[in-house]
């Protein structure tokens, strides 16, 4: 995904040098002066837009604990989220402090997607347990988003920002899963207690973009953001079986996010249409989080300017 984005701004840039050419004898002042505006002067908008989201997220982590044991053993969990959802998300950009800046934030609408809650426990006589549950979930969450632009120099923006995105997950009851190795052997029943997990996901972003504009009438962004320290902390909320007390790890990762977005202006109305891929690594194999997450989306709003 990576080099599709620095694929699609060379083509963009070969596309503007292209349509400068072809318009230089008729306009060369005009055409220049957009393309200057495009960068340094910029617009004022303020969208409000619809997005879809595809979204999985994988936690792991590795501690000891104990089933059925008077002694802790091996052991690690792992929970698994399908998220997909749709998005309703304001953005505004706007010009301070001598610097063009974005702030963005969205809510996803209340919907259903399915969880993985497993644990996998290595007993001393040589036993492998696994215990845990598939469920319908019941989703919520929000984001809110800060970017600034840095400087431009050879066409491209480099930009610095901060997201935060919080996802709340509350398991329905379902069938629970007991698994045994050693002799194998399944057992279930159907689960009853209450459980919720709350992810929030943390990033400082350090990124490029490059714009593209014709004469005021459209623009087309593309921008690549790296966050070499994305921070995941997942708490796991079980008040049957441990009132009053939260359970909580945190993992750490990288993150790299493509993204595209073009604008249509005709006069003071803005509208057009955005796409956004976003992967994470873990960094270790004790404290893991991965994420693949790509959205589509259109918006509308108001513009100052071409």
């Amino acid at each position: 995904m990576f080099r599709l984005c620095v694929l699609c701004s060379a083509l963009i840039a070969i596309g503007a040098v292209q349509v400068a050419g072809q318009h230089q004898a008729a306009e060369p002042a005009s055409f220049a002066t957009q393309a200057q505006s495009s960068v340094t002067r910029g617009t004022t908008t303020m969208t409000l837009g619809w997005e879809y989201r595809s979204d999985t997220s994988v936690y792991r982590f590795e501690n000891s604990s104990s089933f059925d044991t008077s002694i802790l053993v091996p052991h690690f969990f792992q929970q698994a989220y399908d998220a997909g959802n749709q998005w309703i998300v304001a953005r505004a950009r706007y010009r301070a402090f001598g610097r063009w800046l974005e702030t963005e934030g969205g809510f996803a609408f209340w919907g259903t997607g399915l969880g993985d809650d497993y644990d996998t426990f290595f007993q001393p006589d040589g036993d492998t347990i696994v215990y845990g549950t598939t469920a319908v979930t019941s989703l919520s969450g929000f984001r809110v988003g800060q970017r600034a632009n840095l400087g431009t120099a050879l066409g491209f923006t480099g930009r610095i920002g901060y997201v935060y995105r919080r996802d709340r997950s509350e398991f329905r009851p379902s069938d629970s899963i007991t698994r045994h190795s050693k002799p194998p052997s399944e057992s279930r029943f159907f689960n009853t207690a209450r459980e919720t997990t709350i992810s929030a996901v943390q990033e400082a972003q350090f990124g490029v973009m490059r714009t593209v504009s014709s004469a005021g009438r459209w623009h087309l962004v593309t921008g690549v953001d790296v966050s070499p320290l994305t921070l995941a902390r997942l708490t796991t909320i079980l008040p049957d079986k441990y009132p009053g007390q939260d359970i909580v790890f945190i993992a750490k990762g990288l993150s790299l996010a493509p993204s595209l977005r073009f604008t249509i202006t005709r006069g003071v109305v803005a509208m057009g249409v955005s796409a956004n891929y976003v992967h994470t690594w873990p960094y270790g194999s004790a404290n893991q989080f991965t994420r693949d997450w790509f959205d589509i989306g259109a918006f509308v709003g108001w513009s100052d300017g071409p």
